[in-house]
């Protein structure tokens, strides 16, 4: 049997969107909305007929892949326009205990930021390609988001 050492990995992107911070977190307040900004999910439904910002609540996400995730909403404050959310297990990653966040922070001009970060345990494999591969992922996010807002 291999063994691998486990390793925390604690990761935050951000950038810049051409939308004010009350519109972008309009969209990003729906924890169905990823299927209409995030290019690569083709589905994204609330289980159970919970509501789509309800704290508690499972999403089921399928990608362009097949591959499916299913993600519980743990907290959500529109004051401070913030939501956090962990992945559920089975998780076909090598890695566990992911806990995500996102959050929009106001600027001047109309424009905002979005902070998307994660904290993870790696289980196997190289802990420094499963960082880049979310890094890249939410990148590519927030630049995907602010292409959504833009069209609206």
């Amino acid at each position: 049997m291999k063994e691998f050492e486990l390793t925390v990995i604690r990761l935050q992107e951000s950038g810049v969107i051409a939308a004010d911070a009350d519109t972008a977190w309009q969209v990003l307040r729906d924890f169905t909305s990823a299927a209409r900004w995030a290019g690569e999910i083709v589905s994204c439904v609330m289980e159970g007929g919970a509501g789509v910002s309800e704290v508690g609540a499972i999403r089921r996400m399928t990608f362009d892949t097949g591959a499916v995730a299913r993600e519980r909403l743990l907290a959500l404050s529109d004051r401070e326009r913030f939501f956090e959310y962990e992945l559920l297990p089975p998780e076909e990653l090598p890695f566990e205990g992911y806990l995500g966040k996102m959050q929009v922070l106001p600027l001047s001009g109309g424009r905002s930021v979005v902070i998307w970060s994660s904290s993870l345990t790696a289980t196997g494999g190289n802990p420094g390609e499963a960082g880049q591969f979310l890094s890249r992922a939410y990148q590519a996010g927030i630049a995907a988001l602010g292409v959504h807002l833009s069209r609206d």
